[in-house]
């Protein structure tokens, strides 16, 4: 019998085969999406429900049902713009409780590899942490930062953890290690 391999989320643009969430939970958008109201590549948020189709739920009988249709995800800084009036735009009029939230639909990435393979998946990944390089170019408003040993030995990892604040005192360092080791900049942001 013919037990075909599953394909890793590298040959889909990084999305996975399966997708575990709940409301509450943190995540960050994988693709680019709406760049000019910040809905891109790394935009943090909070799932905060789902849309089902008409009897669905994860326990049906029918896997068709067994997914939402999209999941809603309140986005740190998105702002969908103002419209004629000078209202703020969003997919939730006259509910300011929901004016951040973004439905999210699943997008269909094609294998790198393999002709005619296709993965429908929502891009969204849980974020309650992120990687070094994951962070890079990112700006959060706040940061606790762990280096260890082997990470603060690659050169540009500590500079790139450190910075991805505002302000020296929006950073936290969990782990520190022995100044010597730490950049200059790194022991200047510890005098603070």
């Amino acid at each position: 019998a013919l037990k075909p391999a599953p394909l890793d989320a590298d040959e889909f643009r990084g999305l996975p085969a399966l997708f575990e969430v709940c409301a509450g939970a943190r995540v960050l958008f994988t693709t680019n999406g709406w760049e000019e109201a910040g809905l891109m590549n790394g935009a943090l948020g909070w799932v905060r429900g789902f849309m089902w189709p008409a009897g669905g739920n994860p326990a049906s009988e029918d896997p068709r049902l067994r997914s939402p249709l999209c999941i809603f995800v309140e986005f740190d800084d998105v702002c969908l713009g103002v419209d004629e009036a000078g209202v703020e735009r969003t997919f939730f009029p006259g509910d300011a409780e929901k004016r951040h939230w973004i439905p999210i639909y699943r997008h269909v990435a094609y294998s790198v590899s393999e002709d005619s393979v296709a993965r429908k998946q929502f891009p969204l990944v849980l974020a309650w942490a992120l990687t070094h390089w994951k962070a890079q170019g990112m700006t959060l408003r706040r940061a606790r930062v762990s280096l260890g040993r082997r990470a603060a030995g690659i050169p540009g990892i500590g500079y790139v953890a450190v910075t991805r604040v505002k302000h020296p005192r929006h950073l936290l360092l969990i782990l520190l290690l022995a100044k010597t080791r730490l950049s200059p900049l790194a022991r200047s942001i510890m005098r603070l």
